[in-house]
């Protein structure tokens, strides 16, 4: 999993938005998070964007 450290003013946002998807979003210091893409989508979890993988990887096929 890819993971951006938050800092500043999208610290407030990321309290916020625990959990919520951000793929291809703007955040409040102008930073943006990549889109979607078939590598995942980006959530935030703490004080992270973390991508997701789409398919779990560690699942056992």
């Amino acid at each position: 999993m890819e993971v951006l450290r938050l800092y500043g003013p999208d610290l407030k946002f990321a309290k916020v938005a625990q959990h919520g998807l951000v793929s291809g979003a703007t955040l409040p210091s102008g930073k943006k998070i990549p889109p979607k893409t078939s590598l995942g989508e980006w959530y935030i979890f703490g004080d992270s964007a973390v991508r997701v993988p789409e398919k779990n990887p560690f699942a056992k096929s």
